[in-house]
């Protein structure tokens, strides 16, 4: 089970798409751009502070293509002040099924491909007047294991 705030607004409408704030981290929800990227996309809303994000913890953009199931995601950790292109997001794939569940006011479960091209379950419940759980499973793979040189 995902933790969802206590207090405070979980899902508004944004020019950008839908912003889910989850417990630690907000997530805009939005489509794919071939305009711009999702960490373009991260970079301009944090340059700008729009929607005061940059108070954030972590902040990141998860672009799900509702036709293909698929998934892309960027994240910003403030602790460090960096960006991070994601192979999967628990958080933004948890940011989905909640977006999808308050837009429709119907509980919903998708399949979600993430960037690995691994899937992640999630669930959101809806009710009475709200998503009042959000639950992701799936199965942990290891990428890579050994050193890594940052250039």
């Amino acid at each position: 089970q995902m933790p969802l705030p206590q207090d405070g607004q979980l899902v508004r409408r944004v020019s950008e798409g839908l912003l889910v704030q989850l417990d630690g981290i907000a997530q805009l929800v939005t489509t794919p751009r071939p305009e711009q990227t999702p960490r373009q996309l991260l970079q301009d809303l944090l340059s700008n502070n729009k929607y005061k994000l940059t108070s954030q913890p972590a902040v990141g953009v998860s672009s799900y293509d509702e036709t293909s199931g698929k998934a892309e995601f960027c994240v910003w950790v403030k602790a460090v002040d960096t960006i991070f292109d994601e192979t999967a997001c628990g958080s933004g794939t948890c940011a989905i099924g909640v977006a999808r569940a308050w837009e429709t006011g119907q509980s919903t479960t998708l399949d979600v491909i993430q960037p690995s091209g691994e899937t992640i379950r999630t669930e959101a419940n809806y009710g009475p007047g709200t998503v009042n759980a959000s639950f992701i499973t799936g199965g942990v793979k290891i990428l890579y294991d050994g050193a890594l040189e940052l250039a």
